[in-house]
């Protein structure tokens, strides 16, 4: 029995190897429009994926902590920076940079208090301050509480502000129960029909960006620091490296990047 199955085998192997590519062709292209097919449903299913998933952008820089001690001779840099760094403290260093108050601060210089999302059919995009218009808040009641508002376009130059009907131009001063505030028009792009906008507390706002950032030594011993900033549901420009070139310029070297 085991003989049969092993003269059966190496008979089909000899077959095989006998098959020219003209026969082999027409062997199997019976199943191209199934392998078109199925390449097709592939490319659509990456397009897809691409098109509506989540994207995580990252920024990075490096940063130089210099110590406080001066030493008197003038060639003494290498020795500063790479020999003398134990008089600095540089974990308590990375927890101040790493700290909300300065986050907070990052936060209020780029007005990250405010978000704003265009409506799609299926996807709503944070699209940073590369919407067609931007939130200038002259009086907030309560700056310590979040809202939110959805804004629908009537026109290229009108709108209303959630189920309100008064009608709002660019540049002209309303105010709800959240305060006092003006729109202007932002020169990026079309305008769509609805967006949302949301205002978080800066503290709120500094403790959702301070979670993505990372602060590393890049050699142990040295007063050199790798900084990294990873932000998932965001646009580019928030974890770009203008956030970065906003702490403050007593931990930054000029030429940081």
């Amino acid at each position: 029995m085991q003989e049969n199955e092993q003269v059966n085998i190496n008979t089909n192997r000899s077959e095989l190897l006998s098959l020219s590519f003209r026969d082999l062709f027409y062997k199997y292209v019976r199943f191209l429009p199934l392998f078109l097919l199925s390449v097709a449903f592939a490319l659509f299913i990456a397009y897809i994926y691409l098109r509506y998933a989540t994207p995580i952008y990252n920024a990075g820089g490096t940063m130089l902590i210099k110590s406080d001690q001066k030493n008197g001779a003038g060639n003494d840099k290498f020795e500063d920076v790479f020999v003398n760094s134990r008089n600095s403290n540089i974990q308590s260093e990375i927890e101040v940079l790493k700290s909300k108050p300065l986050m907070e601060r990052v936060v209020k210089k780029l007005n990250l208090q405010f978000n704003y999302y265009v409506i799609g059919k299926i996807k709503t995009i944070n699209i940073y301050k590369q919407g067609p218009f931007l939130v200038e808040p002259v009086e907030i009641s309560d700056s310590s509480r979040s809202f939110s508002w959805k804004i629908k376009f009537l026109n290229d130059h009108q709108f209303r502000v959630n189920d309100d009907k008064t009608i709002i131009s660019f540049g002209q001063y309303f105010k709800n129960s959240n305060g006092l505030f003006r729109i202007t028009r932002n020169p990026y792009g079309g305008i769509s029909r609805e967006y949302n906008v949301t205002y978080q507390p800066a503290y709120a706002s500094a403790g959702a960006y301070a979670g993505g950032l990372q602060i590393n030594p890049k050699t142990p011993g040295t007063g050199i620091l790798l900084i990294s900033e990873e932000c998932l549901f965001c646009h580019p420009g928030i974890s770009d490296q203008s956030n970065l070139k906003r702490i403050p310029p007593r931990y930054m070297r000029p030429n940081a990047s």
